[in-house]
């Protein structure tokens, strides 16, 4: 399964740079997080 996601922050060069620091690196923890979850729940079902 693969993830595909897409965003941009609005605001030019600073959203540009608030999508680079924190979005990003957030985004990244949400989604394996979340697959982590999904794993656990189809391999106990």
């Amino acid at each position: 399964m693969e993830d595909i996601l897409q965003f941009e922050a609005p605001f030019g060069w600073l959203g540009w740079i608030v999508e680079r620091l924190i979005l990003m690196p957030y985004m990244r923890r949400f989604l394996t997080h979340r697959n982590e979850n999904l794993k656990r729940l189809a391999e106990h079902s």
